[in-house]
């Protein structure tokens, strides 16, 4: 025998579809006018008539002049008053709108912030200022080449790189550094127009260039920190615990990581070389500074080995005299170079998970009890005859 089995098709949900959502009711425009003689702010239009809230704030007529006055809250204004880029002035008695005349209007460019003067009627004058600069606005422009420059819609700058910075001009010889690391996402500007090459680094910087490096691990781990001078909830907490815990900081001692503490070239190293233990690299390769360095006998104990994998992978170089300067500050501008080298030179070895563990040897300094990687120079400045790797911004006086 045979038979023939229908198949019941499965029952499938109708899609859940959001209720339409109803239009905005159409906002009435009054032309309200101000009666002086009754204090009352009343709809002109025909037909309307109606009175104004009595916390209105917006514009108005006068009845008697027909001059423009502004209200607040249901009370007319009787000074100086900023509504976007405008600024007006009305009557200290009457709230009744004053002529202005423009002296100076000068417009805010990508580096500084614009300003407008007017003088009053009355005699009085007023300077307000336009909106703050926010750097280069820049629009890629791809020639029939097939290069790349990037022209800012604001002042008309050409540059190669798409940075807004104004402190960073294309013949900077930090320039690229700081777009690679930019790019990159490491580094960000103080603001969007400043990126402030020349100021010393700090110690919590350094540390959230590499937890941005290693992805932002632990970002909400913010509401404590095991450091007194370290504040929680800041926008270095979760770099400075992440780095504490993986013992790639230890702090300065008694309990103080110093987060604003300028930091110099052999702790960057030192902290450099630290994580890239903690990610797996390779950090076998080594030089000898002693024979290549004037200065080497400066370079701190903690600190030479990692100097010596740092110079002997390019992360950090002498200057035209043979001197490294490891108690030297380092800049924004130079800790972007060196940024830069270290992290091409982490993309092109192969990936491995992140050691954990700590390297007794690079321990607390038993002489000092504080962490190698803060160094030893009390005032942190820079010996002269120290200059910095020119490369890297500080010229040989």
């Amino acid at each position: 025998d045979t038979f023939t089995k229908e198949i019941e098709e499965p029952v499938v949900d109708p899609p859940i579809v959001d209720p339409p959502v109803p239009p905005e009711p159409p906002v009435e425009e009054h032309n309200y006018v101000y009666d002086r003689s009754t204090d009352t702010l009343i709809c002109a239009d025909e037909d309307c008539g109606e009175a104004a809230p009595e916390d209105y704030t917006g514009w108005a007529k006068d009845s008697a002049s027909g001059k423009d006055m502004y209200f607040i809250g249901g009370e007319y204004v009787t000074e100086w008053l900023t509504l976007g880029d405008e600024i007006y002035h009305f009557d200290k008695v009457t709230g009744l709108m004053h002529k202005l005349t423009v002296l100076e209007d000068v417009p805010t460019t990508c580096e500084e912030q614009g300003y407008k003067k007017v003088r009053c009627e009355c005699g009085e004058t007023k300077t307000m200022d336009h909106s703050k600069p926010a750097g280069h606005n820049n629009k890629e422009v791809v020639a029939e080449d097939g290069s790349v420059t990037y022209v800012c819609t604001v002042c008309g700058r050409v540059s190669k790189y798409d940075l807004t910075f104004v402190d960073v001009p294309d013949d900077a010889w930090f320039a690229e550094y700081v777009d690679y690391v930019v790019q990159a996402g490491l580094f960000g500007g103080r603001s969007a127009v400043i990126f402030d090459p020349d100021t010393a680094l700090t110690r919590a910087e350094l540390v959230s260039v590499l937890w941005r490096n290693a992805g932002q691990p632990d970002f909400d781990n913010v509401h404590t920190t095991q450091f007194t001078d370290c504040k929680t909830n800041s926008w270095y907490t979760a770099a400075v615990n992440w780095a504490a815990k993986e013992g790639i900081v230890n702090g300065v001692g008694e309990g103080l990581f110093d987060p604003d503490g300028k930091i110099t070239r052999e702790q960057i190293v030192t902290i450099l070389y630290r994580y890239a233990k903690y990610v797996g690299m390779d950090t076998s390769k080594a030089v000898d500074i002693d024979d290549d360095f004037k200065d080497a006998s400066k370079v701190s104990d903690y600190a030479r080995e990692a100097m010596a994998w740092a110079v002997a992978e390019g992360i950090i170089q002498g200057d035209d005299t043979a001197k490294i300067n490891p108690q030297g500050n380092a800049t924004r501008a130079e800790v972007a170079a060196m940024m830069t080298r270290f992290h091409k030179l982490q993309l092109s070895q192969p990936e491995a998970e992140p050691d954990t563990g700590t390297d007794p040897e690079e321990g607390t300094d038993p002489e000092n009890g504080n962490d190698p990687e803060t160094g030893t120079d009390p005032e942190e400045g820079t010996d002269p005859e120290e200059s910095a790797d020119p490369e890297e911004g500080t010229e040989n006086p």
